[in-house]
């Protein structure tokens, strides 16, 4: 995963747990979740292929990947707009979205 990849999950994830201290003592094991996420979905990332090299996907492979799609973006639709939200964290998140475009 890229440096700034990294760096800006850190930001998002951090700016999040630091305004809600308190409450979300607990969420320890989320943030690493979170993290550890990261690095798989950078792994599988490269073991797919990039543009004009992707590899063919076995369908229940697809499915998966389909669904942890929906998941993320439930959760990421919560923490933007719902109890979570955070207009620093929501810019931070586009601009992580946007670096993977690139």
């Amino acid at each position: 995963m890229s440096n700034e990849r990294n760096k800006l999950a850190t930001k998002v994830a951090s700016r999040y747990l630091s305004k809600e201290a308190d409450h979300h003592h607990g969420s320890y094991m989320s943030l690493q979740n979170v993290h550890e996420m990261y690095t798989f979905l950078d792994s599988i990332d490269n073991m797919i292929g990039h543009e004009g090299d992707i590899k063919e996907l076995d369908d229940w492979v697809e499915d998966k990947i389909s669904h942890a799609h929906a998941i993320l973006q439930d959760l990421h639709r919560y923490f933007a707009y719902g109890r979570g939200y955070d207009s620093e964290a929501l810019e931070s998140a586009e601009k992580y979205h946007s670096i993977g475009k690139i």
